[in-house]
């Protein structure tokens, strides 16, 4: 069998374990005229100028989260001993037997190193309920507020910056606005010192430069909300209406009445994602939205699993909690820098609580499932990845590794989403080639 477009992958498998398991020493590669300081596995491929299929492949396998060089490994290893054999032959990764366990704070803390202490806590408290938003902050530390939040996908138009609005008023609409006249009423009953936010499912550009200019001149304090893009947004905008209070407006009036503004003690919006934070007298109110919810969901049929795991989502949204991790830095670069990297920690962690983990971690994990198999396609490729740590600390026995060091609890469920990518795109790769040979030509 003759795996096209293997010898690509060689050259991008080299310079990734370069700076696989350095033991803690600092990797630098140049690349394209640009210099890489400990790399992770994505930030490699970017950089790597080579075939487009392969590279569409490799990145479907980073995704997000932790074990991205692992999966190559293994990948790069499977296509190449498939290389040798001269029919396909298929690959399958029998995973049902993987002891999965709970993760203690401890199992978090090896995790994600250094973390504030709140953040364990809360996830180890609600880890399924939890909703977590990683935002640049003041100064050079970490720092976690939790509250409760209603957190919403929303289109934020006009602005790229986050914004935080203390003790907004909200109007709600669940039709698209098209001319300035339509919101005329919401704007001029506006109470004086508090900004506005309206949320409708699309502005048109004529109202988006009223708004703008009037908000730029200082004469009202206004922020156009569109709905998230989802053929349920008037739901969404009734579990909004019960977060915030006020009422849902369909029709339009010429008078718009005060009670029918909804507030919030807080609303944070960036990268078109929103934040609502509550006032304690609406908790009632969103409690009875939640039951409406849940009993829905108890009463729909088998058929309609879809349906049901949506009102169960909604529910979790309405329901739980809101971590905020502000992430600073000596200069904006280094604070955006770290933000990246505490999002992709508070990603591992949030999965593992998820879905629990594998204590022995990835890579003694692998070399230990080599033993299980017979298959010496298999065997080999799962201890791929011990190998490559060895080369990268320049050892040439196993006993010279600290393996406490990759006892590092692992999310099973992000081990699970590996490997099953790394199974589907070696068939699928292996398979006469994908066809690639046919759409090159």
């Amino acid at each position: 069998m003759t795996i096209p477009y293997l010898k690509d992958f060689d050259e991008l498998v080299y310079l990734m374990r370069s700076s696989f398991g350095g033991n803690g020493k600092t990797v630098m590669l140049s690349r394209n005229k640009k210099i890489l300081i400990n790399p992770s596995a994505k930030t490699t491929l970017l950089a790597w100028d080579t075939n487009k299929y392969v590279r569409g492949f490799i990145y479907e396998i980073c995704g997000e989260g932790d074990g991205c060089k692992t999966a190559i490994f293994i990948l790069h290893s499977l296509l190449r001993e498939l290389n040798k054999i001269d029919k396909p032959y298929p690959i399958h990764f029998d995973l049902k037997d993987i002891k999965v366990c709970e993760p203690s704070r401890e199992d978090l803390e090896k995790i994600a190193p250094n973390m504030p202490e709140i953040l364990y806590d809360a996830l180890l408290t609600n880890g399924t309920d939890i909703h977590i938003s990683v935002e640049v902050g003041d100064g050079v530390d970490i720092e976690v507020i939790h509250s409760e939040g209603y957190v919403g996908k929303c289109g934020t138009p006009r602005w790229e910056k986050e914004i935080s609005l203390k003790g907004s008023m909200v109007a709600m609409v669940s039709r698209p606005i098209n001319k300035i006249e339509e919101i005329t009423p919401i704007l001029e009953n506006l109470i004086e010192g508090r900004p506005l936010v309206i949320v409708a499912p699309y502005y048109s550009k004529q109202v988006l430069d009223v708004i703008t200019l009037n908000r730029n001149k200082g004469v009202i304090e206004a922020y156009p909300i569109e709905t998230p893009k989802v053929n349920w947004s008037n739901e969404w905008l009734k579990d909004l209406e019960s977060f915030v209070g006020g009422e849902v407006q369909v029709e339009h009036h010429k008078e718009f009445k005060v009670e029918w503004y909804g507030s919030a003690y807080e609303v944070k919006i960036k990268n078109n994602e929103v934040i609502f934070e509550q006032y304690d007298d609406k908790v009632e109110l969103t409690s009875k939205r939640i039951d409406r919810l849940n009993y829905e969901a108890d009463h729909l049929t088998s058929d309609l699993y879809f349906m049901r795991e949506l009102l169960k989502q909604r529910v979790s949204a309405l329901s739980g909690s809101l971590i905020r991790v502000k992430v600073g830095g000596i200069t904006e670069v280094e604070a955006r820098n770290r933000r990246t990297k505490t999002e992709k920690m508070i990603q591992t962690l949030v999965s593992a609580v998820r879905g629990g983990v594998i204590k022995e971690g990835l890579v003694l994990y692998c070399n230990e499932l080599s033993s299980q198999y017979t298959d010496d396609v298999l065997s080999k490729s799962l201890r791929v990845p011990l190998k490559a740590i060895m080369d990268s600390v320049r050892v040439s026995s196993v006993d010279d590794i600290d393996m406490d060091k990759l006892r590092v609890p692992f999310p099973y469920l992000r081990f699970r989403e590996l490997m099953g990518k790394v199974e589907s795109i070696v068939n699928i790769w292996s398979s006469i080639g994908l066809d690639i040979t046919k759409s090159k030509s």
